[in-house]
């Protein structure tokens, strides 16, 4: 490989100022191990310019007497220049407490100070400076492929933000580099991944760091183009019913995919390979009446779209979900045969967790190896994050073509995903658990969840006055003995009791410079054992905090038994959940439409 590979980073930590040199430090060594797993540095490699490194004492107490740093970062140097590697950050300094968020203003404080913003943001001269001297670097070294480990780099060049979302995307560079984006030297692929320090806090991200790695490699390769894909957006009448039609007559599975809003389909995506798909919008925002169809030409595409989700094998990406939806509104259950969700779930159990909300479907922050774009990114040949797309679409802003072809390539992505999946678990031999999972377990589990739990509505309003009560005396006695109101949610007002007024032991919760202070239950037992005289507060704050869940004084009500929403026939529903949990057992909560809650972890005390 003799294409130039340029590998950047976030700034200096300890080992990095001390010598003046990037990734030298722990972060670094796992860097070594990441690229010779994924192929950049050859077999041995990482472990001689580790070995070199810890022997002259960088990262370590006990390197040789003698051991010359610089040396051994020359060392590491040349090897990486053998192998077309270079490597820098951002910013070669060391932010306070290695932490770089510091060295950006908020919005209020930049504009104060007049500093000029940077896709949104507002850096310090440090970042300004280092970011203008990355970018020179770029131009001078020309590089075939960029890698930015971590988010700020992410931002400095691309204007993206999130490296959650976005690592592994096949982004361009097309910045500041002589004949602008449309020349040779103008679009260098650039693909984003978590940087190692990042690693080392969450180590289940390490096999798809390397994972991102070998996409970065194989593209430095074979140079990938986008797809080409086949979409049909905004579609007449005579067009909708002539490929449903061809679709209800072929042979092979359809991805099937929702949209909504207020409870409802907003539009319908079907996708019969990875390139070609359809969506039929149900609504839409530039007509007066809000709608895509006139009544009797939408009674005609519903009846169409009936019939391939009852005759058709399907699959869905979170089948539970559109399977809701679609009994809603259209009165049918899908032949719901195949399920991406399900397929990774039992693939990788319990690799990042869920992270999903049933009802929103957006991802938690630190990700989830369940959600569609995870699955994109892992198993479609090209793969750009699209999610966005659909999720910040503003139809007061932006047209509805674009959150059209979103439903699409939802539907090509799902497709993509599950050829992939369905081979990982064939060589994992698999398959038969992944049919109960999907075909048996899931249809079995739609069925209990239509059917609900009828709920004594008077005993439920009398348990949630008790409730209520029973808070009301708990605030009362607070004020009495504290001299003063505590909100027991409160995070600012718990921690000032606890550790300003009490001096109880501080409790950390999360490592290095993300650690805070916390209150919350393992927190508090842990108080308890060492301030014994604290125990008859202490149990009354874990009382408030259990009661102002089921009372509904919290932003978790809509959790409650007792204060959640029923359906209109008054029984209470849930989402049973096939996917999540590790050990493949239930987990639950609102369902599609936000009424119901959690059933399965009922708070008793």
């Amino acid at each position: 490989m003799n294409q130039l590979t340029l590998l950047i980073g976030e700034a200096y930590g300890e080992e990095e100022e001390r010598f003046g040199a990037p990734f030298i430090g722990a972060s670094g060594k796992e860097l070594n191990d990441e690229l010779e797993d994924a192929g950049f540095l050859s077999p041995g490699c990482a472990s001689r310019i580790n070995k070199e490194l810890y022997r002259a004492g960088i990262g370590s107490p006990y390197g040789s007497s003698g051991a010359d740093p610089r040396a051994a970062i020359a060392f590491r140097d040349r090897l990486f220049r053998e192998h077309s590697l270079v490597l820098t950050n951002c910013v070669n300094s060391r932010p306070p407490d290695n932490n770089i968020d510091k060295w950006f203003h908020t919005k209020t404080s930049g504009r104060a100070h007049g500093i000029t913003p940077l896709h949104n943001r507002y850096p310090n001269a440090i970042l300004h400076e280092g970011i203008a001297r990355l970018k020179t670097t770029i131009t001078t070294i020309r590089p075939s492929l960029i890698i930015c480990l971590g988010d700020t780099p992410l931002w400095a060049l691309s204007g993206k933000d999130g490296i959650t979302r976005w690592r592994g995307s096949q982004l361009t560079y097309v910045g500041d580099v002589e004949g602008g984006p449309d020349s040779p030297q103008g679009a260098i692929p650039l693909i984003p991944t978590r940087h190692p320090a990042a690693v080392f806090r969450d180590w289940p991200w390490r096999p798809i760091v390397v994972h991102d790695l070998k996409r970065a490699r194989n593209a430095l390769q074979s140079h990938p183009t986008s797809p080409k894909w086949d979409f049909t957006i905004r579609p007449d009448l005579k067009l909708v019913l002539a490929y449903l039609d061809s679709l209800t007559s072929g042979t092979g599975p359809l991805v099937a995919d929702t949209e909504t809003a207020g409870g409802h389909i907003t539009c319908i995506g079907f996708a019969d390979g990875p390139t070609r798909a359809i969506c039929i919008p149900f609504l839409d925002p530039g007509q007066p009446d809000g709608n895509y169809w006139r009544e009797e030409e939408e009674s005609r595409v519903v009846h169409a779209v009936r019939q391939v989700l009852c005759k058709q094998p399907i699959i869905f990406h979170n089948g539970l979900y559109d399977m809701q939806m679609i009994g809603e509104d259209f009165a049918c259950t899908p032949n719901w045969q195949h399920d991406t969700m399900v397929a990774q779930h039992v693939a990788f159990p319990g690799l990042l967790g869920a992270g999903i909300d049933p009802v929103t479907g957006a991802t938690s922050k630190r990700g989830s190896s369940l959600s569609l774009s995870f699955c994109a990114s892992m198993y479609c040949s090209h793969y750009v994050f699209w999610k966005d797309d659909g999720r910040l679409w503003d139809p007061s802003v932006t047209p509805p073509d674009t959150f059209w072809r979103y439903n699409c390539e939802d539907c090509v992505r799902t497709f993509e995903s599950h050829e992939a999946l369905q081979n990982i678990l064939r060589e994992a031999n698999l398959l038969s658990q992944y049919d109960f999972q999907c075909r048996r377990l899931g249809n079995a589990t739609l069925r209990i969840m239509r059917r609900g739990i009828a709920l004594d509505r008077t005993r439920r309003t009398e348990m949630l006055a008790s409730v209520r009560r029973q808070l009301s005396g708990l605030e009362q006695w607070f004020e009495r003995v504290l001299m003063h109101p505590l909100n027991t949610q409160s995070n600012p007002q718990m921690k000032a009791l606890l550790y300003e007024d009490l001096r109880a032991p501080k409790q950390w919760k999360g490592k290095g410079n993300t650690r805070t202070l916390t209150c919350n239950d393992e927190a508090l037992a842990k108080i308890r054992a060492a301030r014994p005289e604290l125990v008859p507060l202490l149990s009354r704050v874990s009382d408030s905090r259990t009661l102002s869940v089921l009372g509904g004084k919290t932003s978790d009500s809509s959790k409650s038994l007792l204060t959640c929403d029923l359906d209109p026939d008054g029984r209470i529903r849930t989402t049973l959940k096939l996917c999540g949990a590790e050990t493949f057992r239930f987990s639950s909560g609102p369902t599609a439409f936000g009424t119901g809650c959690n059933l399965q972890n009922i708070l008793k005390d």
